[in-house]
């Protein structure tokens, strides 16, 4: 699995590695744990994740010999995916084993950083110029700004924005965007996100924004899912 390096994609804070390491475990996702970067996948679970301590609670290493080198500290990278999102974090190590009934787990400290990229091809189409769909963001920290849409998904939503973004935002940033509808739809959602990821381009003067669509109520998540559907057919015709 190959994963893009920019830095602008990585969280650092932990709360929002809490985050993500709890809808790990909520799903039940196979995480893959690497020693070295060209190294053989091991797998485990996520058994809980504890914000205050900032510990992880892994399940025992399957094969079996991958718990030697757990136990002896070897830093390690894992590799994950959950709901069409692909997790990595490098640096990891076990702080201590321990046993329970249901057997050996460990302690692991949380990550510098952590990769939460969502896959290109999920679920996100292109938005068509002959839309011209401009959203509103709101910040906290900064003025307002117009956006143009991307592309769009029902969990999420690519903007470009005029210029760069100063200072940059980063990963975990929270905003509200006043996301409007195609003409068909005659409508505006208000939705609270999460910023992803950020990039400029220098050469055109554009800043390119992906944000997480957060606590969407049910009726305008059953709208999103409409419009992006309605957007797919369209793109095929």
């Amino acid at each position: 699995m190959t994963f893009d390096d920019n830095p602008d994609r990585y969280y650092t804070n932990p709360g929002d590695i809490f985050t993500v390491f709890r809808a790990l475990q909520a799903d039940r996702s196979t995480i893959n744990v690497q020693f070295d970067e060209d190294g053989p996948l091991h797998n485990s679970l996520i058994l809980d994740a504890r914000l205050r301590e900032r510990i992880l609670l892994f399940d025992e290493l399957t094969p079996a010999s991958a718990n030697e080198r757990a136990l002896a500290g070897e830093s390690f990278s894992i590799r994950a995916s959950v709901n069409g999102i692909r997790v990595y974090a490098p640096g990891l190590h076990v702080l201590s084993g321990h046993q329970d009934r249901s057997g050996t787990y460990y302690h692991v400290a949380f990550p510098d950083r952590l990769l939460y990229l969502q896959r290109r091809n999920a679920y996100r189409v292109p938005v068509p110029a002959r839309l011209a769909l401009t959203a509103r963001c709101h910040f906290e920290d900064r003025p307002s700004q117009d956006a143009e849409l991307e592309n769009l998904s029902a969990t999420g939503v690519r903007l470009r924005l005029q210029g760069p973004l100063e200072p940059p935002l980063p990963p975990g940033a929270s905003l509200r965007i006043r996301l409007p509808l195609p003409a068909s739809e005659q409508e505006i959602l208000e939705l609270d996100s999460t910023v992803v990821h950020q990039q400029y381009d220098r050469g055109r003067q554009l800043t390119f924004c992906g944000c997480r669509f957060e606590n969407t109520g049910r009726a305008d998540q059953i709208t999103l899912n409409r419009v992006v559907a309605q957007m797919q057919r369209d793109s095929l015709v």
